[in-house]
């Protein structure tokens, strides 16, 4: 039973090697296969448990405990496989599709199908222990005048006490009349928490977020972005950036939405869409006016930095 676990294909392949670190205690150390293990063993029915418990304990498990697992495992892998299907590109549904007809894929077919699982999965266990993450402080430290500090304080205090509309007030009065852009960076970006965390208002939420300047502008636009995975819609993250990068006027400001915008793909496990993104960058700059932006961007890992200018 076991051994048709592990030929069950490699859409389940995923779920299995976590499986098998869930009961073998492996992956220490973190990383999505940890948590994957973790979510396996956690999900699973006491008696399934008990089972993994064993086998984890060095323990032989008997023919009806080896076959009651191996059916477990079957069972999560078929659901599984019905979630990766459902979301998956054309292209990769071809390819399930052929392969679930007996035919024999090429080893790029392979690639492509096994890249995609992985992608799956690292998305799935990531987004939730990034759920499961301590949030951020409401304010970020900043150097403010009397003035600026005073309303921020009072809206923190309204915030704690829970009347984010009066904090958010607060708040709207740093932004309308504060000349620092370090201050209305952390303006913004606790306004974009509030409607986000507290009132549920994901729209106001972005629209903020998006006005997040200087060196806070990549962590806001990861939160916005986390914020429409968390809520299952990350493709509407995608479309804000995308709508974002149409409408700035300046090409740095493009450029930095754009790069972003790819990234949200990634995320979503919408390579060619991400790639297609990237383009996009590339047909925007000529050479010269990409080195003028060079030491806004770092090597490719690295998120763009926010290129708005200061008032």
């Amino acid at each position: 039973m076991m051994k048709r676990v592990m030929m069950f294909g490699v859409l389940c392949l995923t779920a299995v090697i976590a499986c098998n670190a869930a009961m073998a205690g492996e992956g220490r150390g973190g990383g999505w296969r940890l948590r994957a293990a973790e979510g396996f063993r956690a999900n699973a029915p006491p008696e399934i448990q008990e089972i993994m418990d064993k086998r984890a304990a060095g323990q032989q498990l008997d023919e009806a405990e080896r076959e009651k697992l191996g059916n477990y495992f079957l069972e999560r892998g078929a659901r599984m496989r019905g979630r990766i299907r459902e979301n998956a590109p054309e292209d990769v549904r071809a390819i399930m599709e052929k392969r679930a007809r007996g035919e024999e894929l090429t080893e790029e077919e392979q690639g492509r199908l096994q890249g995609y699982v992985r992608e799956r999965m690292a998305q799935r266990f990531g987004n939730r222990a990034r759920r499961q993450a301590p949030q951020p402080p409401f304010l970020a430290p900043v150097e403010a005048n009397p003035r600026d500090l005073a309303l921020l304080r009072i809206a923190k205090i309204k915030h704690d006490e829970g009347d984010h509309e009066e904090a958010v007030s607060a708040l709207a009065t740093v932004i309308a009349e504060s000349p620092q852009p370090e201050v209305l960076a952390v303006a913004h970006l606790a306004t974009a928490r509030i409607y986000k965390t507290d009132l549920a208002l994901p729209d106001k939420a972005a629209a903020e977020f998006l006005l997040v300047r200087g060196p806070m502008g990549n962590q806001a636009i990861r939160e916005m972005i986390e914020m429409y995975e968390q809520a299952g819609e990350p493709e509407q993250g995608i479309e804000v950036l995308k709508n974002a990068a149409s409408e700035a006027t300046e090409k740095p400001d493009k450029v930095y939405f754009l790069m972003h915008a790819a990234e949200a793909c990634r995320r979503a496990g919408q390579i060619d869409a991400a790639i297609e993104t990237l383009q996009e960058v590339v047909e925007l700059l000529s050479y010269a006016e990409a080195l003028e932006m060079k030491d806004q961007f770092g090597p490719p890992e690295e998120p763009p930095r926010s290129p708005f200018r200061r008032r």
